[in-house]
């Protein structure tokens, strides 16, 4: 998908593993460590390193490719103030919570 966004759109897609699937790799992928670890989630630490990287860049949106890293693709969305981003909501993730913020609309 990845290269294909590059070759028929010009687009340049960075993967990123969330935290869930960093505890996933890293028990079922120790021997390859070194690259995951340079494909997660930037930590606190981290983040100014990453968005002085990337400034200059137009950076479109995030792409979550399951349920278990959205929480991770909203924090990164609004961290690198994306084009197309819409904040970090629990209600995206809780369908008790989402079912009541439809009552409350």
């Amino acid at each position: 998908l990845a290269h294909r966004a590059k070759r028929i759109y010009g687009i340049t897609v960075i993967p990123v593993l969330s935290d869930y699937m960093k505890g996933y790799f890293m028990l079922r992928r120790p021997d390859d460590l070194e690259r995951l670890l340079s494909m997660c989630m930037p930590s606190e630490s981290e983040k100014d390193g990453w968005c002085n990287a990337l400034k200059g860049h137009d950076l479109v949106a995030i792409v979550c490719e399951s349920d278990s890293g959205l929480a991770d693709a909203e924090r990164l969305g609004v961290l690198l103030n994306t084009t197309y981003h819409n904040g970090v909501d629990e209600a995206r993730r809780n369908k008790y919570l989402m079912v009541e913020r439809v009552k409350e609309a």
